[in-house]
């Protein structure tokens, strides 16, 4: 069950189901940077608001595949349960939409399965993008993505914001933020520095540089290349 009979998300850091297609190879899996955490509280906080606009529009960035303004109705209607059975694709693109927005995700490896070479994201951001949280996990990428960067780390603080304002607080600096980067897709694991090279080095390969560098590091599927196998890959990538 994803949500409970006031329309509440629940579940630790269970997630629903990512909708099918989603896993593109090379990557193992995909990652978030907003926290699904964050993102479940936030959604649980406008629905115990009330917040039928803000729902609404919440939605119709994030990509739900259906009518924001009846599944709304649903919800706030206490109904939502009614529709597992009836109109179970509502019901789980209800969810699906809620977790798996596509600007806020990366493709990479499994976090047991990072590469030795990799710092955790978090340690990587803050030393690539000098932003800096305790639930925004994202390992900096390649010029194109920092507007998208920024843009989520600001919406990330206002969310956090809305969930903590006690009685008050307002979910439109958030969505406001959001509806900037709505169409944006996955980043692939391509433009992502898993390898951990040095920044200066990194941000200098273009977009073809990249996938060449990832694709001779990455090698048939395995994560954990060693410091010539990395090397290596990095001359392939900037020979002419």
């Amino acid at each position: 069950m994803s949500f409970d009979a006031q329309g509440r998300l629940l579940g630790g850091g269970n997630r629903p189901n990512q909708p099918i297609g989603w896993r593109q190879p090379p990557a193992d899996t995909l990652h978030h940077m907003i926290d699904w955490a964050v993102l479940r509280e936030f959604w649980n906080r406008m629905v115990d608001q009330r917040r039928s606009g803000a729902m609404e529009r919440y939605l119709e960035i994030a990509g739900f595949a259906g009518e924001a303004q009846y599944a709304v109705r649903q919800v706030l209607g206490g109904r939502v349960l009614n529709l597992r059975i009836p109109q179970r694709h509502i019901y789980d693109s209800l969810a699906e939409a809620l977790c798996w927005q596509c600007y806020n995700l990366f493709e990479g490896p499994l976090g047991q399965y990072r590469p030795v070479h990799s710092p955790d994201p978090t340690n990587i951001m803050q030393e690539f993008g000098h932003l800096g949280a305790d639930t925004f996990d994202f390992p900096v990428v390649g010029p194109p993505h920092g507007f998208r960067a920024n843009t989520l780390y600001r919406a990330y603080q206002q969310m956090t914001a809305y969930i903590n304002a006690g009685s008050g607080g307002s979910p439109q600096p958030c969505l406001d933020l959001l509806e900037q980067i709505s169409q944006l897709g996955v980043i692939r694991a391509c433009d992502v520095n898993w390898f951990a090279i040095e920044k200066a080095r990194f941000l200098a390969l273009t977009p073809m540089q990249r996938r060449r560098f990832f694709d001779a590091g990455f090698r048939a599927g395995r994560w954990r290349p060693t410091d010539q196998q990395i090397n290596q890959a990095y001359a392939q990538a900037i020979a002419s």
